[in-house]
């Protein structure tokens, strides 16, 4: 058996778990996970719960075939705590790593259902992060629209049918996303708003191929948007340091 370091803090959620699992494509199982959350940065606590998952699992990190990150779309800050620790454990080790979208877990994170899969999260300043999966028969999770940001006048070309809808991104904007759009999203309660990496990693890991594994150095995040202070900087709220 193989084993995968799997972490994800690009929203509130964060989590933690450590896989064991078969390449080719096998069964994958959590030996243990840990979840937090956080409003404000993961990094005062990330290492501290690698520290006692390891110690509750008995591994060590030069037991790992491989790490995994959610690298966004989300929280600027958030992605880089995760990708930061991924990076330095990967090259520590001479590992690889799997990077995978945040949506993606969050799709992950729901029941096998016929319906298509849309994730709405919250991107602020009227936008959302959005995609589309679907669950197949055979139980794996088809990427239909990739990770995108959306303004909500736009959602229709995301949302087309009737869809299942989970993230914080609907109830931020509810009374502002046009009515049409509003009665194709359909919500459960029991389907979990935030990525839930007890669910989502064994299936993460359990669809994973050799071809998604790379080297550490190549680990980037997935910012669809520029950050805020890049965004004052481009309309003039923000003048470039002078040269000294």
């Amino acid at each position: 058996m193989k084993r995968a370091l799997i972490l994800e803090t690009s929203g509130p959620l964060g989590g933690l778990a450590l896989v064991q699992y078969q390449m080719p494509l096998g069964a994958a199982e959590n030996n243990t996970f840990r979840e937090w959350r956080r409003e404000n940065s993961h990094s005062e606590v990330v290492t501290q719960y690698v520290r006692k998952a390891l110690e509750e699992s008995g591994w060590k990190i030069e037991d790992f075939d491989c790490f995994a990150v959610g690298v966004g779309p989300g929280s600027f800050t958030g992605i880089r705590v995760a990708l930061n620790v991924i990076r330095t454990l990967a090259y520590s080790t001479d590992k690889p790593v799997y990077c995978f979208s945040s949506l993606k877990a969050l799709a992950l994170s729901t029941s096998h259902q016929d319906l298509p899969i849309v994730t709405l999260t919250n991107a602020y300043k009227n936008m959302v992060y959005g995609a589309r999966y679907r669950w197949t028969k055979s139980q794996e999770l088809v990427e239909e629209v990739s990770p995108t940001a959306w303004t909500l006048d736009k959602l229709g070309g995301l949302v087309e049918e009737s869809s299942l809808c989970v993230g914080d991104g609907l109830a931020a904007y509810k009374d502002m996303i046009p009515k049409e759009i509003i009665d194709r999203l359909v919500r459960d309660e029991h389907q979990p708003d935030d990525p839930r990496i007890a669910i989502f990693a064994p299936r993460l890991i359990s669809d994973l191929r050799p071809e998604d594994l790379q080297p550490w150095k190549t680990a980037k995040a997935l910012y669809i948007r520029a950050s805020e202070a890049e965004e004052k900087l481009r309309s003039g709220l923000l003048k470039p340091l002078p040269k000294i």
